[in-house]
C-alpha cells in the first residue's frame, strides 16, 4: 500500500481496493469491593427496580447542614420580631410623649393668655374710671366757670361762654372716645 493512497492502482483517495478489520473486548470484573467489602468511596448497586446508594454520610451530613440553617433563620426571624416590636415600643412611646409635651404646652398657653387678658381688662377698667374722674372734674369746673360768668360783664360773658363751649366740646370728645373703647 503506497503512502495517501496513491498505490495499488486506487488513485489519489483510496478508491481501489479496500480492508477492513474488525476488534471485540469483553470485560468480565465483579464489585464486591463497592458492595460488600471495605471501600471508602460511593457505590451503587442494584438489581432489576431497586437500587442502593451507600453516600459515606453525605445525605446525613446534608441533612445535618440542612437543619442548622433552617435553625439559623429560625432564630433570625426571631431576632427580627424582637427588633420590630422595639421598634414599634419607642415609636410608641415617642408619640406618646410628643402628644404629653403638646398638651402641657396647650394647657401653659391657656394659663398665661387668660392670665394677659385678666391684666388687659384689669387695666382698661381703671383706664376708663380715671376718665370718668377727669370727666367729673371738668364738669364741675366748668359749672364753677358757668357761676362766675353769670356774674362777670357781658363782654367777660361772651369769652367764657366760648371757652365753655370749647372745654364742653373737648369733655364731649374724650367721653366719646372713650365709651367707643369699652
Amino acid at each position: 500500500m503506497s503512502l495517501f493512497g496513491l498505490g495499488g492502482g486506487g488513485g489519489f483517495f483510496g478508491s481501489g481496493a479496500k480492508n477492513s478489520q474488525t476488534f471485540a473486548t469483553t470485560n468480565n470484573y465483579t464489585n464486591e469491593a463497592g458492595i460488600g467489602a471495605e471501600n471508602s468511596g460511593e457505590a451503587v448497586s442494584g438489581q432489576g427496580n431497586v437500587v442502593n446508594f451507600l453516600d459515606q454520610g453525605a445525605i446525613s451530613g446534608a441533612m445535618d447542614i440542612s437543619g442548622a440553617a433552617l435553625d439559623l433563620g429560625a432564630q433570625a426571624l426571631k431576632t427580627g420580631q424582637s427588633i420590630n416590636s422595639a421598634s414599634l415600643d419607642f415609636g410608641s412611646s415617642a408619640i406618646n410623649s410628643a402628644f404629653d409635651f403638646g398638651g402641657d404646652a396647650m394647657t401653659l398657653a391657656r394659663a398665661l393668655n387668660g392670665d394677659a387678658l385678666g391684666l388687659v381688662s384689669s387695666t382698661l377698667n381703671k383706664a376708663l374710671d380715671n376718665q370718668k374722674t377727669l370727666v367729673d372734674t371738668n364738669i364741675q369746673g366748668l359749672t364753677g366757670l358757668a357761676s362766675q360768668v353769670s356774674q362777670s360783664s357781658s363782654q367777660n360773658t361772651n369769652e367764657s361762654i366760648t371757652r365753655i363751649i370749647q372745654s364742653l366740646a373737648v369733655v364731649g370728645a374724650i367721653a366719646f372716645i372713650f365709651t367707643k373703647v369699652k
